[in-house]
């Protein structure tokens, strides 16, 4: 299949909101503020200037996450996070953003550390993020009805123009 086959497909998914069958997962990324050394926040400072940590995640349908790579620098653009990625682990998922866009803004509202910047040395923050995602993990494994995904439905389709109690 050629180049112009593929981009006629994509452009036909996109148009037509087509569902894509046997889907593994959707690939994203997020910024988590974080605080490091003076000498290292040029390489930390995202294009908005935050000093932030480029987190990539992979989720099921179901918003589990399924693979975090948490400690790129902000500075560095998503590609270049997932192609690390995929060299350092040989997988690939289509990307699907809203359910990875969901499953990172629930565990942001559920842990108010992921929200701004830690105090904590970075590795020790890579390590609060990897475990705030597996905790995310548990709850949705356990809970019939996450209250926090509820609020986040509410404030995505604008059901109420609160802020969340978060």
């Amino acid at each position: 299949m050629g180049v112009e086959e593929m981009v006629a497909m994509l452009l036909h998914i996109i148009a037509h909101d087509v569902k894509i069958s046997n889907c593994l997962g959707a690939l994203d990324g997020t910024h988590i503020k974080v605080n490091v050394l003076e000498a290292d926040k040029p390489r930390y400072q995202n294009r908005k200037c935050d000093i932030t940590t480029n987190v990539l995640g992979v989720v099921a349908p179901d918003m589990q996450f399924i693979y975090v790579l948490a400690g790129w620098e902000g500075l560095a653009a998503d590609p270049k996070v997932l192609r690390d990625a995929l060299f350092r682990n040989g997988f690939s998922v289509p990307q699907a953003r809203n359910v990875i866009e969901r499953a990172f803004g629930v565990s942001k509202a559920r842990w108010g550390i992921l929200k701004g910047r830690s105090f904590y040395p970075i590795k020790t923050q890579e390590r609060i993020i990897t475990a705030g995602c597996l905790l995310h993990n548990h709850i949705r494994r356990v809970m019939v009805v996450d209250p926090i995904d509820e609020i986040e439905d509410q404030n995505i389709l604008g059901v109420d123009g609160d802020n969340p109690p978060y």
